[in-house]
This record gives structure tokens, C-alpha cells and sequence, in this order.
């Protein structure tokens, strides 16, 4: 991207979107054991960040923007081995995700949980009825 006389290098919204989804699915335990590694804590703030992202673009509104996402985070999740059943996928640890959303300083508090997990559920609700799910992405084999 052009800004003045320089090239920036920067990513697409719909490609944030996508990484955002992801990410939080690999700070899940069952990534962390699929990969066998620890898991660092719950990407809480990425709910934050996809609520704004669908306040910018809402459902059904925005269904081309939204498509455009699903189509990156099924990129995102192949490269990265994630498997995602849907919701069930983004649910586990859900009492884990709510108390670190909560306590977390850097998340700002225009957004409670409960609202952000609702944004979650309505953008996932959407990638199920594109039929991604489930989506299998198995490890290579080491031979």
C-alpha cells in the first residue's frame, strides 16, 4: 500500500478476521495437544477485536466481506494444522476465556463478554452455513 511516497506492507481486513479466528483457536488446549505444546492462556482479546471487526461489518449486511473471511481462516487453519467443529471448537475453556476477558487491562470495557461471545457465535454461526465445518487439517506424517 502507497502512503505519500512510501510502500507499506499491510494485511487486509478480511485476512485479520481470519488470522484473529485461528489464533484464538490455538491458544485452546486441544491445539496445544494436538501440536504437543503448552499452551501459553486464552487469545481472549481477539474476541474484542472480531466484535469491532463485525460492528464495521455486520451480519447479514456484510455477507461478501464475511465469505471473503471464511476463505482466509480456512487458509489460516490448514497451514497451522487446526482442526474447528464449529462452535465446539471455540467453547472449550469457555469459563477460561470469560475470566481472562474479564480481567484482562488491555481489553477495552465498552464490550462485555457476553457480548463479545455472542459476536463470536454469530460470525461462526455464518462459517458453518458456508460448510467449512468440520474442518480436518491431520499433521503431516514425519515419514
Amino acid at each position: 500500500m502507497a502512503i505519500g511516497n512510501r510502500n507499506i506492507k499491510c494485511y487486509a481486513l478480511k485476512r485479520i478476521a481470519g488470522e484473529k479466528l485461528r489464533a484464538y483457536l490455538t491458544s485452546l488446549p486441544a491445539y496445544g495437544a494436538k501440536v504437543n505444546r503448552p499452551n501459553k492462556g486464552i487469545r481472549a482479546k481477539d474476541l474484542y477485536d472480531l466484535t469491532r471487526i463485525l460492528g464495521a461489518y455486520p451480519l447479514p449486511e456484510a455477507a461478501g466481506f464475511w465469505t471473503a473471511v471464511v476463505e482466509e481462516f480456512k487458509v489460516c487453519c490448514q497451514s497451522r494444522y487446526i482442526d474447528c467443529s464449529g462452535i465446539n471448537s471455540f467453547s472449550e475453556g469457555l469459563t477460561v476465556a470469560r475470566d481472562t476477558y474479564e480481567k484482562d487491562p488491555t481489553i477495552p470495557k465498552d464490550v462485555t463478554f457476553d457480548s463479545a461471545w455472542s459476536a463470536l457465535v454469530k460470525i461462526i454461526d455464518f462459517i458453518d452455513h458456508s460448510g467449512l465445518f468440520p474442518l480436518v487439517c491431520p499433521l503431516p506424517d514425519d515419514s
